[in-house]
Order: C-alpha cells, then sequence, then structure tokens
C-alpha cells in the first residue's frame, strides 16, 4: 500500500483545507500531493457503507441522529460542507463505492472501519468491493477493531492491514500520572523544602516523572498489541510513535504509521524515529508536489 511507497497520508482527505470525509477533502487531498487518503467508514440503517468520521450526523452535517439509523436516501440528501465554509454547500456525505471509484488508478485510498461499524462480515464485504475494483494493491484497511483486522487477515492475508492504537488511555496515564506526582511533589515540598524556588523545583519534577511513568505504561500495551496483531503496520497516536515502538515493528516485518501530526518539526521528527509514513490533515505542508490539476473524474 502507498503508506509504505510514499510518506503523507492526507487525513479525512485533507480536513485541514476542505470538509472532512467529503469529495472536496479528497480532491484537495490529491492535490497537495497526499501519498494516500485516510477516510472513515460506517453503516446507515440499510447496511450501506457510507463515509462520516462520527456515528452521529450533528457535527459535519445538516441532518440529526445516528448513521446507523439513517437510511441511504435520507444520507444522500445531507448537506456535509456549509459547516466548514459557504463555499462548500451541497457536498454530500460520500458512499464509499463511489470514492473508490474516483480514486481508482488515481490515489491510494486507507480505509478506516468504525468501531460501530464492527460486525461480522464487514471486512469480507469491503474486500469484495475493492477487489470487484482491481483496487486490492491501491487499498489499505485499518481499524482500532482488531476483530476487523483478523476477519481481513483470515480472509485475504495478502490484503494490507493496520491496526490503529487509541491516544485516549495514554492520555489518561499521562494526566493521572502526572496529577500523583503533582500530589507528592506538593507534599514532599511542603515537608522538606524550606526555599520556595527549591520547592517548586520539586513538584515540576514529581508532575515529569509522573507523567513519565504514565507514557511508560501505554508503551508496555502498545508493545503487547504489537506482539498479538497480524496487522501489517501498527498505527499509533503520535505521542507514542517512539524509535522502541518502531524498531519493535520492523523486526516483525511491520511498518509503523502514526497519526495525527501536522507540525513540520513533528512530522519530521516521526519519520527520523522509524515511521514508515505519516497522518496529517495537512499533506500539502510537506509534499512540495501538488497536483495543480485535477485529473478528469
Amino acid at each position: 500500500m502507498l503508506i509504505h511507497q510514499g510518506p503523507f497520508v492526507g487525513h479525512r482527505g485533507a480536513r485541514g483545507s476542505a470538509p472532512e470525509n467529503t469529495f472536496a477533502a479528497f480532491r484537495e487531498g490529491y492535490r497537495q500531493g497526499a501519498n494516500s487518503i485516510e477516510l472513515d467508514v460506517g453503516l446507515s440503517a440499510d447496511q450501506q457503507f457510507y463515509v462520516l468520521h462520527d456515528d452521529t450526523l450533528e457535527r459535519t452535517t445538516n441532518g440529526t441522529g445516528r448513521l446507523d439509523q439513517t437510511s441511504s436516501q435520507q444520507l444522500d440528501r445531507l448537506d456535509a460542507g456549509s459547516w466548514y465554509g459557504p463555499q462548500y454547500a451541497g457536498e454530500h456525505v460520500p458512499k464509499l463505492a463511489d470514492v473508490l471509484d474516483w480514486a481508482k488508478d488515481r490515489i491510494h485510498v486507507t480505509i478506516e472501519v468504525k468501531t460501530s461499524a464492527v460486525a461480522p462480515g464487514v471486512g469480507r464485504r469491503l474486500i469484495e468491493m475493492v477487489e470487484a475494483r482491481q483496487m486490492a494493491e491501491q487499498v489499505a484497511i485499518v481499524s482500532f477493531s482488531p476483530e476487523v483486522i483478523a476477519e481481513v487477515e483470515q480472509v485475504r492475508p495478502s490484503f494490507d492491514t493496520g491496526l490503529l492504537l487509541s491516544e485516549r488511555p495514554t492520555l489518561g496515564r499521562i494526566k493521572a500520572g502526572a496529577q500523583l506526582g503533582l500530589a507528592l511533589g506538593v507534599a514532599g515540598a511542603l515537608v522538606g523544602c524550606s526555599n520556595p524556588l527549591a520547592g517548586l523545583g520539586v513538584v515540576a519534577a514529581s508532575v515529569a516523572l509522573g507523567g513519565l511513568a504514565g507514557k511508560a505504561v501505554s508503551a508496555l500495551e502498545n508493545h503487547r498489541q504489537l506482539s498479538k496483531t497480524p496487522a501489517d503496520a501498527i498505527m499509533p497516536f503520535w505521542i507514542d510513535a517512539d524509535r522502541g515502538l518502531a524498531r519493535a515493528a520492523a523486526k516483525k516485518g511491520k511498518r509503523m504509521v502514526p497519526y495525527t501530526a501536522n507540525n513540520p518539526w513533528l512530522v519530521g521528527s516521526l519519520l527520523k524515529g522509524g515511521a514508515s509514513a505519516v497522518i496529517t490533515d495537512t499533506p500539502g505542508r510537506f509534499t512540495g508536489s501538488p497536483n495543480e490539476k485535477e485529473r478528469p473524474a
């Protein structure tokens, strides 16, 4: 898949420049020279694949309610662009089939299966949809769900897959560790430091050490996930994407593809640290060779 043939994956198309997960964002990601466009897939009430990040419609459309309780007919009438800007009025919630038709022979697609769409047979259905278009070499399927990855690998071991690792446990552990460090640091400063500046130093050091301890716990969990998954790539939140995880992945013949980084220094650091690719909202900031003209649809 192109997430190892080129380093920049446009997050939800190019959500830094256009309404996420719309054709406007996908065209913009292509124009900016992204090596792949990442998109999110869920199921409608009548079991059709639609491209939408959230389980509900309110944030990025003029609709209400849950995606999985809304019919295709209703979804096709929604506006998915006006929330971003009036120039995008009339953008629709795309069907996955239509995006694949547009992307064929144009750009690689990284399909994230949302956890709300996880059900037996979803991986097989996606493979059949991709192979019907002869796009198996042009698509990767990724998910936070180990079950989806296992199904895809079982049905078609040659298909490219990636296991996403949630950022929430890491951020929660860092916060908890820092809070514990703060409490211990304050207590230690009050008991043992007569100098206010020294007391502040004790508090700051305790907070930092507590945060690092929280991150270390998450690192162990991420290595455990890496050891279990059959996926071709491990996809951590950028704060977890360290050299140790990259080396461990490489030893298993896997790639590390972190999300979501937009700062040039951070992106450069991730690539130098062993990332095969980086998911970014702003691919044009890094590619240096945009496709100024969209190819005819």
